[in-house]
């Protein structure tokens, strides 16, 4: 149809017809997550806090009571109290928390401010204080929410006086004050509120008067006062409202008709504005405390000291309540919440993710304003070269020092693009003349440490001048003449692009001033304001406006600001402008603002600044400017802010600077409309990506011992964790001198036998997703054989050779997708052998080497999987002759370790790019073995359970360092076993794309696909048995038996089942060794051949009951156990918490049991027929899954009394087919209930194919299947109804699997309704790919005890109860060092060496092959030892303090990383000397904290140094201090907080934490470790930080702390390999994961 997008309904006439026009239904897109739906709130009301009758205004009580709405026959039982007992309060619930607000509280004030918050998930846990309001309020305030947002309103206020307030909570947000919304009318208390999801309505109250009225909140607009509505049948106040999503229940209180008015109005939500109906009747009461759920409203206590609470039914609300569980105590004027309560929804929805990645577009240049020259606070003194910087994005920090001025300059202006600055003009000092003018300095964003550069001078000598410009050009403006003294009109412009020339004179201004304030955008600059003279008898209030497209022009004038001024300073960005006014007329707060889009027009009022200045510097970004210090005497320190989208308001306190100074420049890379940083959010659901990952796992299956049995076990490796190998299943009988095959799913073992020398054809397959399941016997080898080797791709295994019984060359190939057949011969080798073990290769070839053919080979044949019919051809060789040899490798090469003769260590490559030449000998293994058992990773090789015993090292080499000898771990004693991985031999990853959902309804194509198949599960064969196994029906080819897939958990019939689109769930069901069961079992449909899961289980024990359901519940229904005839009782299952019991529902009408038969649509379920005292019944029951709480509704009939039938339906129609009527009679025919005439008898359709019962059903939208069934034999028949021509008899398709009766049948289609319309989302842009994260391993770097070690240990975090992994080593014995990370290398700075007291060394580890010596990298610019204090950013380490030259330091020296071979730069100083300091920070900073000034730690220090990674050179801040001076201490953290642990003199296990953003204040104690420790080492991943090793005594231990709890004491963890101290620790998941 080409690119024109130009097409003719012809051309898609065509394409229907050839197949290439897409459907909307069969059109995707891919998604992050699918989303889903999950169950929202709790089935539970507390009633809060009230008071006596007895006295009621002094002793208002705490007690929180809870009743369960499922069991509210039962009196309630106590929760966590109130903070404080009070009365005459309201609430409100969001879905996981009660919150009662304010009230009546004697013992703490008069009226409280607080808001008590009750977590429904922990309810005995104590309630906290939350809010608070705003104004305390009582006298029954009134409580309203929704999902999002809770409201209070009326109420009295502290001098008793009645209020209008309307407070407002956000629940996510609920430690802040309410805030203020829309009032009510009047001022009123003691009303009641209820309401839905989009209204609230407040009935009632007093004035003092009792009052009638009613008033609506709308929640889509809570700023406005609420709107009159009812009013109510009656005046009332102290009454109680709950209600549902149509209606709200007003009820009790005080009115006309008596102080305890069982009067219950009904507000119509649908008609709010007519007079409320009165309804059932209450108990009575005044005070009372109401709350309920969508079904029922609960109304208890109130004057009359009672308990009691009653209970409206809103589905027949003018029956009176009844009367429900008690209160623990009498109360009245309390609080009543629920999660239920005012049509709160039972389900939460989560829409799918899109699959998008989120690139952020960096701005020009850094986010960071400067500050430069000015002079100080004196004005004789010399002016400054010096230069702070802020940090836009922590401005509350102090401005920092960045690298000065090359000259001194006052009165001085600044401009500058997204890369440099430019400081030009001003006076300077003594050292260089009074008037240096012409001079431009130019900062360099990008090293802004640096002294700034001399560039191209100005026309003349100039001061007071002003500046701004464009990405291209700075301009600089009027200003005081120094030469000819006077103001000056002339505007000098800089080239940025050739900024050592001369500025040129461009345009002027209409009039010559000085003093002014310029800002502008990137089309034009404004100068305002100034004087025409040093000491003017006025100011301007003139606005000129430079045009940089035509700049030799004169400044046109624009529209004036609003008053006169000179000698302030402006900033803004692409839209405004800015200006503080200086004097005017003397100094002042002034802002205004010129509107670039309208600027002939008097600049706005805005402001004021928060101090009265002049002579400030001002810059900013694209939303806040910032103004300097400035005059007058004294001068003040004080940074002031203007928020651009608040600007009325006073500018805030920032910085401060580090001290006074005025007559100053200010610019930043983002000011004049520059670009600030941007994210642009792309998306891959075009085209999605691949998400998967390789195989963790290796597996080692069977083998012998010498003295011992042939084993049966399998053990696994963990490659994250590989120093343990652990028992997780068995094979189906012991076997030994087996080979070895993997798929990315399962895991064959072939051959071999219970003893030696036992050649068998034996398959046996595990399951690597459930491997701890045994496993299975599969289909056999062709020919027997024992001593062969096994190789294969994803798809096939090969096993080739061994003994049968004498050696053979054959190769059998096993399909692993149809495992049950015999494997298949293939091409031959190229000689007979026994191989044992040797046999690798990558996803082309695979190569069997050496081996026993009577002689020993040294022979390497390789066979090509694209032509395996072909005998194998003769390539290279090994190094020697020998067998007994174990296999494995990568996608490049094959390595085949050990063997005999010997047995021997020796390792042999095979570069499968030179497959010709000889092997070249690498290794060697770690331990002499034969016979042993090979598995591997893509990364490493595992040799271990080798021959002769006892050998339990594990032998692994690391592939990207092949010749070094493998890391040693521990493994069985055994030998004669086989070993295999999915990740072995190049096997790919499994991977798949991320989810898709289709494109018009948005439902997962997961979903989709298992919409095409039903399932038939258990029931009872011929022989009587019940049965475990389910069958797949293709609806597609549903002419086909059915498919044989997983099984369920146990043996069962007379199940009941339903489901979802992604389960099928079975509930119940007969055994007749169990008679019931409560189970219930999930089948998972992209799972489809596993085994189902236990979930959940019903409320009691059930066979033959009905089951159907919806897109979120399932529906058990009827059916009876052992020692009852039936039931009616319904259960319910949450799918989305699906392993909790079933909550009980309904009932139905009557009993009914061994129906076999329910269905329904989305909305309702419908069960009929059946019974037990009645065997035979037409009836039909029908539950609204809406309100599925009250007894199911009976409606129209069967045509005739039926059991033991089949139902199954679509959105509109349910058929409830054959079966047994009286008679007995077996039956044919089939009943269709129209479900939008459900009272109607029901159709006679069908009939099915034949008379039968005990059948069951499933469907889809246009199909019904009636599987099996009995008259007189078991039938394995398959019957369908087409529901579009249902009155034909039904067609016969594909049978059972065996003949069945009692079975049971779901489907994802089975019920669904059809497919909705919906927004779909447009193609996306291809996105750029984030870079693959470090690994989530911590390193523990040498350390002392009493010598140095060079041992690297690894931990896991994945397994950081296991011990340590060894790694490395280092270069050599190291300690008293720092350590720091970068995201894929670690690094060891310094140190104490046996060679060296003091080293300069750098050892780097590389986490991608960290079994490698490290690499000896810097060194350090001094050799230094006693200093932990490894910090540093993404791009460089430093090491801060410690011992150099004899003392103790204040060095601090960086390496580069992309640059580490580079001597370390000397950088800093730290503020002090100091020694054995720990250190730890962010990307923007390194701490520095405790340590010591002298020997033996008598100066213990509590000192915090802060390192500014982006001013190095500058010395370090001082900070803190810690709460607790130490040495010896040790410190890690995240991208926010510090934590200093342990440490001596004296010895500690506190934890202390440092917060980053309020990083002057003295640290917190938190933790604590373990233990008391010193000298240890730490490191942290997401989420914990870890403290390993350390002394006294020296340990091993390794302490986590959890970040989010970091009050609660460290727990223990695995050990490191040695006891040690001394050490130090790096991870690439330091600071929180920001290295990543």
């Amino acid at each position: 149809m080409g690119r024109s997008s130009v097409f003719s309904l012809e051309q898609i006439y065509r394409k229907q017809v050839v197949g290439t026009w897409s459907k909307i239904p069969e059109v995707f897109r891919y998604v992050n997550s699918v989303g889903g739906s999950s169950p929202a709130g709790t089935d539970y009301g507390y009633f809060m806090g009230g008071s006596a009758e007895c006295c009621p205004y002094l002793a208002p009580f705490s007690t929180v009571d809870r009743l369960d709405f499922s069991n509210d026959t039962d009196n309630m039982v106590a929760k966590a109290a109130l903070t404080t007992a009070k009365a005459y309060m309201r609430g409100f619930s969001s879905f996981t928390h009660g919150y009662t607000a304010g009230g009546y509280a004697p013992a703490v004030t008069t009226r409280v401010t607080t808001i008590d918050r009750i977590d429904y998930a922990s309810d005995t846990t104590a309630q906290t204080a939350k809010g608070p309001l705003a104004t305390g309020v009582s006298s029954n305030n009134v409580g309203l929410h929704n999902t999002e947002y809770g409201y209070t309103l009326g109420g009295s206020d502290n001098s008793n006086t009645y209020t209008s307030y309307n407070q407002r909570l956000e629940f996510a947000n609920d430690t802040t004050t309410a805030s203020p919304k829309g009032n009510l009318t009047q001022n009123k208390n003691y009303g009641a509120g209820a309401g839905n999801q989009s209204y609230g309505y407040y009935s009632g109250g007093g004035t003092p008067s009792r009052i009638s009225s009613v008033e609506r909140l709308d929640y889509s607009s809570d700023t406005t006062t609420l709107a009159p509505k009812g009013p109510l049948s009656r005046v009332v106040n102290e009454h109680d409202a709950a209600g549902n999503a149509d209606y709200g229940y007003h009820a009790g209180g005080w009115d006309p008709s008596s102080p305890y008015s069982n009067v219950n109005d009904r507000i119509d939500y649908g008609n709010d504005t007519a007079t409320a109906t009165t309804k059932g009747i209450t108990g009575g009461k005044h005070g009372p405390t109401a709350t309920g759920n969508t079904s029922y409203g609960y109304w208890t206590g109130g004057y009359g000291n009672t308990t009691a609470s009653y209970r409206l039914d809103y589905s027949s609300d003018t029956t009176n309540m009844a009367i429900k569980g008690k209160r623990t105590s009498v109360s009245q004027n309390g609080c009543g919440t629920s999660s239920r309560a005012n049509a709160m929804p039972l389900i939460l929805s989560t829409n799918p993710v899109p699959a998008t990645r989120t690139e952020t577009t960096p701005a020009g240049g850094p986010s960071y304003g400067f500050f430069a020259g000015g002079g100080p606070a004196a004005p004789s003194a010399m002016a400054l070269t010096s230069v702070e910087r802020i940090d836009f994005s922590n401005d509350t920090a102090a401005p920092t020092a960045a690298g000065n001025l090359a000259d001194k300059q006052h009165f001085n202006v600044a401009v500058g693009n997204q890369s440099y600055g430019y400081n030009c003009g001003g006076k300077g000092g003594p050292s260089v003349g009074a008037y240096p003018g012409t001079r431009v300095q130019r900062i360099d964003y990008a090293n802004d440490s640096a002294t700034a550069a001399f560039k191209g001078n100005l026309t003349v000598r100039r001061q007071s001048a002003a500046a701004t410009g464009s990405n291209s050009y700075g301009y600089i403006i009027g200003g005081f003449n120094q030469d000819i003294p006077g103001p000056i009109s002339t505007v000098d412009r800089i080239d940025y692009a050739d900024d050592t020339a001369t500025a040129l004179t461009r345009g002027t201004l209409p009039i010559a001033k000085s003093n002014t304030m310029s800002t502008g955008n990137q089309s034009y600059g404004y100068s305002a304001g100034g004087e025409p003279a040093p000491a003017p008898a006025y100011t301007f209030t003139s606005v000129d406006r430079v045009d940089y497209a035509s700049d030799t022009s004169t400044a046109a004038p624009k529209g004036n600001m609003h008053r006169k001024g000179a000698k302030g300073a402006a900033t803004g960005n692409a839209n405004y402008g800015w200006f503080s006014l200086g004097e005017s007329p003397s100094q002042s707060t002034y802002v205004t603002r010129i509107d670039y889009g309208n600027d002939t027009a008097t600049s706005s009022p805005k402001g004021p600044l928060n101090v009265a200045k002049k002579r400030t510097g001002a810059t900013g970004n694209g939303d806040y400017g910032y103004w300097s210090s400035g005059a007058p005497q004294p001068i003040n320190t004080k940074v002031s802010r203007v928020d651009y989208s608040n600007d009325t308001a006073t500018a805030v306190d920032k910085g401060p600077m580090t001290a006074g100074r005025y007559g100053l420049g200010g610019l930043s890379s983002q000011a004049y409309g520059l670009p600030s940083p941007s994210s642009q959010t792309v998306d891959k659901g075009a085209d999605g990506y691949l998400s998967g990952s390789p195989s963790p796992y290796g597996y080692f299956g069977g083998g012998y011992k010498y003295g011992q049995p042939t084993y049966s076990t399998i053990r696994r490796i963990d490659y994250s964790n590989d120093s343990t190998v652990v028992a997780k299943s068995t094979l189906p009988a012991a076997a030994q001198e087996l080979a070895g095959v993997a798929s990315q799913n399962h895991g064959y073992w072939a051959g071999g036998g219970p003893g030696s020398y036992n050649a068998t054809t034996f398959i046996r397959r595990l399951d690597f997703a459930d491997d701890t399941t045994a496993a299975t016997s599969k289909g056999n080898l062709a020919t027997a054989t024992y001593m062969a080797a096994g190789v294969g791709t994803k798809d096939y295994g090969y096993i080739a050779g061994g003994i049968e019984p004498s050696s053979i060359s054959v190769v059998q190939r096993i399909d692993y997708s149809n495992d049950t057949a015999t494997a298949s011969p293939k091409g031959n080798m190229s000689e007979r052998r026994a191989l044992w073990g040797g046999a690798t290769g990558n996803t082309s070839y695979a190569y069997f080497t050496g081996g026993w053919v009577g002689p020993k080979s040294s022979r390497v044949d390789r066979l090509d999987y694209s032509n395996d019919t072909a005998t194998a051809s003769q390539k290279g060789s090994l190094t020697a002759t020998k067998y007994g040899v174990g296999s494995t490798g990568n996608a490049s090469y094959g390595y085949v370790g050990g063997g005999n003769p010997g047995p021997m260590s020796h390792v042999d490559r095979i570069d499968y790019s030179s497959d010709t030449s000889t092997a070249l000998a690498k290794g060697p293994l770690a331990a002499a073995m034969r016979y042993m058992s090979v598995t591997g990773s893509s990364s490493h090789g595992y040799w271990l359970e080798g021959h002769p015993g006892p050998i339990s090292t594990i032998c692994r080499i690391d592939y990207s360092n092949d010749t070094a000898s493998p890391s040693p771990g521990n493994g069985p004693d055994q030998y004669y076993g086989a070993g295999l991985s999915a990740a072995d031999n190049a096997i790919p990853a499994p991977s798949s794309f991320i989810p898709r959902i289709r494109w018009v309804d948005s439902v997962s194509e997961t979903s989709t696909t298992s919409r095409a198949y039903g399932y038939v599960a258990g029931g009872s064969d011929p022989t009587g048995t019940e049965k475990t196994d389910i069958g797949r029906i293709e609806y597609a080819n549903d002419t086909a038996t059915m498919t044989p897939k997983g099984t369920q958990q146990s043996s069962r019939s007379h199940v009941g089942s339903t489901g979802n689109n992604e389960f099928g769930y079975t509930g119940g069901g007969y055994n007749p060794s169990s008679i019931g069961t409560s189970n219930i079992q999930r089948a998972d449909y992209s799972n489809d051949t596993a085994t189902s899961a236990l979930k959940g289980t019903l409320g009691g024990v059930r066979f033959g009951l009905y089951a159907t359901g919806n897109a979120n519940f399932g529906y058990f229904a009827g059916g009876r156990e052992p020692s009852a005839p039936g039931h009616t009782t319904i259960f319910r299952s949450t799918y989305a918490n699906d392993t909790a019991t079933t909550s009980t529902k309904g009932p139905l009408t009557t009993i009914r049991t061994h129906g076999i038969g329910s269905t329904g649509n989305q909305n309702f379920g419908y069960f009929g027929g059946a019974g037990v005292f009645t065997p035979y019944m037409t009836s039909i029951d029908r539950v609204d899954f809406a309100n599925d709480t009250p007894t199911a509704s009976p409606k129209g009939n069967f045509n005739l009394a039926r059991a033991n039938f089949g139902a199954a339906g679509n959105a509109n129609f349910g058929y409830f087919a054959a079966g047994r009527t009286t008679g007995p009679q077996d039956r044919s025919d089939v009943d269709r209930v129209d479900y939008s005439n459900d009272t109607a008898t029901a159709t006679q359709k069908g009939p099915l194919s034949g008379h039968k019962y005990d059948i069951s059903a499933t469907g889809n939208s246009s199909f019904g299947y009636y599987f099996g069934g009995i008259p007189t034999t078991f039938l394995s028949v398959t019957d369908r109804i087409d529901y579009s021509n249902d009155t034909p008899t039904a067609v016969t398709k594909g049978n059972l699997i065996g003949g069945r009766r009692s079975s049971t049948a779901y489907s994802a289609a089975a019920n669904l309704a059809p497919l909705i319309s919906a927004p779909v989302q447009p193609p996306f842009p291809y996105p750029q790919q984030l870079p693959a994260p470090g690994p989530s391993m911590g390193y523990v770097l040498g350390g002392a005890f009493p010598y140095s070690f060079s041992t690297v240990d690894r931990v896991d975090y994945a397994n950081d109860t296991a011990t340590a992994a060894v790694k490395g080593p280092l270069s050599a014995g190291t300690s008293y060092q720092a350590a720091v990370s970068s995201k894929d290398h670690g690094y060891s700075l310094g140190g104490k060496t046996p060679s060296e007291g003091k080293s300069s060394k750098v050892d780097r580890v590389d986490y991608a092959n960290d079994t490698a010596t490290a690499a000896v990298k810097g060194p350090l610019s001094a050799g230094y030892y006693r200093s932990y204090a490894g910090v540093g950013n993404k791009e460089y380490g430093y090491v801060a303090g410690g011992g150099v030259s004899g003392s103790w330091s204040t060095y601090v020296q960086r390496i580069e990383y992309a640059s580490d071979t580079s001597t370390a730069t000397t950088k800093g100083p730290l503020t002090g000397s100091v020694y054995l300091n720990a250190g730890t920070g962010n990307l923007s900073y390194g701490y520095s904290g405790g340590g010591s000034t002298s020997y033996g730690g008598a100066t213990n220090q509590t000192r915090v140094d802060r390192v500014d990674y982006a001013n190095d050179t500058a010395t370090a801040t001082t900070k803190g201090p810690l709460v607790q001076g130490g040495r010896k201490m040790t410190a890690t953290g995240t991208a926010s907080y510090g934590y200093w642990g342990g440490g001596t003199s004296p010895s500690t296990s506190v934890i202390q934490k440092v917060d980053y953003s309020n990083d002057t204040a003295t640290s917190v104690a938190k933790g604590p470790l373990t233990m008391t420790r010193d000298s240890l080492a730490s490191f942290s991943a997401p989420g914990h930080g870890y403290f390993a090793g350390g002394r006294y005594p020296v340990v091993s231990s390794i302490d986590r702390m959890d970040y989010s709890s970091d009050t609660t004491a460290a727990v223990a963890k695995g050990n490191l390999s040695g006891d040690r101290g001394y050490n130090s620790g790096v991870s690439p998941q330091d600071i929180g994961g920001a290295l990543n």
